[in-house]
């Protein structure tokens, strides 16, 4: 999906650069100050949503004693809550569900992959990889 075209044949002779479309849509661009990948994905992702007709206006909000749908009419509260407090309440992480095998592939994948390998450096203090579970 090519966003830059989308924006050139919805908008002709208008800019369509990131920043331009992030102005035009009310994306909030303000942590852009490199281009990194990660970020320009986010951004783009909130474009292509524009570009595609907009935000879904049958999105579900939570109000109090349940939902609200785009029309005004009431929903039952589907037990969202409950799940996302019992998730922040969990103190110790879950176990692992990859086997020894798996777990020694990827060791031996990681290990074979040229150095200096920047996610294996991690900041000071961080647990690495071999230093998990």
């Amino acid at each position: 999906i090519d966003t830059l075209t989308m924006a050139r044949k919805k908008f002709p002779g208008a800019p369509a650069s990131l920043d331009a479309l992030c102005r035009r849509f009310g994306i909030d661009n303000t942590g852009r100050d490199l281009h990194g990948a990660l970020i320009d994905s986010e951004l783009l992702a909130g474009v292509y949503l524009e570009l595609s007709g907009g935000r879904q206006p049958g999105l579900v909000f939570k109000a109090d004693g349940g939902s609200v749908m785009a029309d005004g009419t009431k929903t039952a509260d589907a037990g969202l809550e409950p799940r996302r407090a019992a998730r922040q309440r969990r103190g110790t992480a879950l176990p692992s569900r990859l086997s020894v095998a798996e777990r020694s592939a990827h060791q031996a994948f990681l290990e074979a992959l040229p150095r200096p390998a920047i996610w294996l450096q991690g900041e000071p203090g961080e647990v690495g990889p071999e230093e998990e579970h």
